[in-house]
């Protein structure tokens, strides 16, 4: 099992946002979490992603303890409120991010998603 949380409290002072949540995905599941606002579902993304230390359970990823850094070697999270460096250019930026992923930048796959999604190559630069 990929992802597996078990009995998972966290609290902030005397609010109890999770309380005992468990849940386990198997490979290639697709899961959505729903809520009202307050209802944690930032707090048990950012506690899967090790942004915050939960206060009582366990959170295994690909079987390793979500706060190694193995556990989330194969996660991509991309934030709410995302801005990117200022100071690089769009093509720079992608680089960067296939140097992370240690891949190479492919100009030709690049070029195939801007046309897929409709986007100018003007973003680039």
């Amino acid at each position: 099992m990929p992802v597996k949380v078990t009995q998972l409290i966290k609290s902030y002072k005397t609010h109890d946002v999770l309380k005992g949540v468990s849940l386990g995905l198997e490979s290639g599941e697709v899961f959505c979490l729903v809520g009202v606002n307050g209802a944690g579902k930032t707090t048990l993304l950012k506690c899967l992603l090790a942004f915050h230390k939960d206060d009582q359970g366990e959170i295994k990823i690909f079987n390793f303890l979500s706060d190694k850094k193995d556990s989330r070697k194969n996660l991509a999270y991309l934030p709410e409120r995302f801005l990117p460096p200022h100071y690089l250019n769009g093509a720079q930026f992608l680089n960067y991010i296939a140097n992370l992923h240690r891949t190479k930048f492919s100009e030709t796959e690049i070029n195939y998603m801007l046309e897929a999604l409709d986007l100018k190559k003007e973003i680039l630069t």
